[in-house]
């Protein structure tokens, strides 16, 4: 019993000297020294800034829509799924209506052979 849980702690041992050994060489191979990090993210800055300055266009051509137009769009976006509830709504009630109709359903007379052969059981 105790091999077995000295084992599993080895195990994770190795397993976690492994992972940050592996962890470590890579962070060493991939090391950047501060000063060129913040000379490519300077440069990619004004790279950004450049694109944009060329691609910004005036916005003065773009039509608006209006206030009114936008109201009545988001009350027919809010209309459509209560129109689905109450059409859902509606076809369960009238499920329902129908099982009671079925349910009360009683024979008028008793339809079994017992009161044939005399006998009571």
């Amino acid at each position: 019993m105790v091999r077995k849980g000295l084992g599993k702690f080895l195990t994770f041992l190795l397993v976690l000297v492994v992972t940050l050994g592996v962890v470590a060489v890579l962070s060493a191979a991939s090391h950047v020294s501060p000063e060129a990090a913040a000379d490519r993210y300077l440069r990619q800055v004004r790279d950004q800034e450049e694109e944009t300055a060329e691609l910004s266009a005036p916005a003065e051509g773009c039509p608006e829509i209006s206030f009114v137009a936008s109201s009545i769009g988001f009350l027919a976006m809010l209309v459509i799924p209560v129109a689905g509830f109450l059409a859902f709504a509606r076809s369960k009630r009238a499920g329902c209506d129908n099982k009671k109709s079925r349910q009360s359903y009683r024979p008028r007379k008793n339809m079994s052979l017992q009161g044939t052969f005399g006998h009571k059981y």
